[in-house]
């Protein structure tokens, strides 16, 4: 289950954070952060959502990136890690 829906997101919301990433694509790399957060907002609006309902959207989309990015970052940092270790 995405971030943006476990924050009360819709399907829109969900598909606008979808949206907002590949649109930040062009836009390294502030686009990244703020285009799902974006898009999970401009979704939510679409729904007809309120204002806060579509901020905690958007704030669940921010957290799932971030998360994602922290255990990308780990499980790479592992891998460097034993990679140098078996070479000596």
């Amino acid at each position: 289950m995405s971030r943006t829906k476990r924050f009360g997101g819709s399907k829109y919301g969900v598909w606008g954070s979808i949206i907002g990433l590949l649109a930040g694509l062009f836009f390294p790399p502030a686009g990244f952060i703020i285009g799902p957060f974006a898009g999970a907002i401009i979704g939510e609006m679409y729904a007809g959502k309120r204002s806060k309902e579509m901020f905690r959207a958007g704030l669940g989309s921010f957290i799932g990136f971030l998360v994602a990015t922290f255990i990308k970052i780990l499980i790479s940092g592992t891998m460097f890690f034993l990679f140098f270790k078996g070479l000596f």
